[in-house]
């Protein structure tokens, strides 16, 4: 079996690179997958994500990562602020025999993005 972090760390070269081709044709056929490095890379064209570490378990790696870009075009809405956002967050993959990315999940710091943005965050009155 290849190496899902060897498909991990491709993938955040890839991104780093904003390569949406070499992004693609690490999961072939999986429009989610494309399509959300697209709005990362729409919304934050100077993302830059750098690796802290990684753990890798059977068909599956991990990887802690310092999140950094420029607000410069929409996100979830919310037209462009140029605001910077400095975050943390979690990218992790599954990848078949063959090394494609077969699954992916992307868990990161959201509020912490809103709040950099300028959101306005309220809690429901008592």
């Amino acid at each position: 079996m290849a190496s899902p972090e060897g498909s991990l760390m491709r993938l955040l070269v890839a991104v780093n690179e904003h390569d949406l081709a070499a992004i693609g044709s690490l999961a072939p056929g999986n429009e989610r997958f494309t399509e959300s490095f697209r709005r990362m890379l729409t919304a934050f064209p100077d993302v830059r994500i750098d690796t802290e570490w990684t753990v890798e378990e059977a068909d599956k790696a991990v990887a802690w990562s310092h999140i950094r870009g420029t607000h410069l075009g929409e996100w979830r809405g919310l037209a462009p602020t140029g605001r910077p956002i400095d975050v943390h967050g979690v990218f992790a993959v599954q990848v078949d025999t063959n090394g494609k990315i077969s699954d992916f999940w992307l868990v990161n710091d959201w509020l912490g993005i809103a709040t950099q943005l300028g959101v306005e965050l309220a809690l429901p009155a008592t």
